[in-house]
């Protein structure tokens, strides 16, 4: 069946997409879809909490702040498998992910995310949660960056 959803769009697409997006998408689906452009990153702190599920259907990614933030929040996510993303959605932990530009997979992955009896209320098992806060915790991130500019210098990390 059909799942009610609101998709809030943090920031805008560029305005060529947009008019694509407007011809494409029927009025009953874009009627859904909202965008917050230009949000603080305490505004956007204050997304997460109301969110279900946080999608990142990107081609190419080597940092993903979203990502991070939407998995230290609790938040599940269902993103594409590229760059840093792997390293933070565990599939069926706390999330689904799919191949980029895979329409299909990305469908099928929100599907599981709506049927998934954490996922569809917005939350990820405890020990996932744990799981996320520890490995991008502030002293776990100061420490492996540290680490890797000793490294990059040469040095032996202590």
């Amino acid at each position: 069946g059909v799942v009610p959803f609101e998709l809030i769009v943090v920031g805008s697409p560029e305005p060529v997409l947009l008019e694509q997006l407007r011809r494409e998408l029927s009025p009953g689906l874009w009627e859904r879809v909202h965008f917050k452009p230009g949000l603080k990153p305490e505004e956007v702190a204050a997304e997460l909490p109301v969110a279900t599920v946080a999608v990142l259907p990107t081609r190419a990614d080597t940092s993903p702040n979203a990502v991070k933030e939407a998995v230290v929040a609790g938040v599940p996510v269902v993103s594409t498998r590229v760059g840093g993303v792997v390293d933070y959605v565990w599939p069926g932990e706390n999330g689904f992910l799919c191949d980029p530009g895979d329409v299909a997979g990305l469908t099928t992955a929100l599907k599981q995310a709506a049927e998934h009896p954490l996922f569809s209320q917005g939350r990820v098992s405890a020990s996932a949660w744990d799981r996320a806060r520890s490995d991008l915790s502030p002293e776990r991130m100061a420490r492996n960056f540290f680490e890797a500019y000793q490294a990059a210098q040469g040095q032996t990390a202590s």
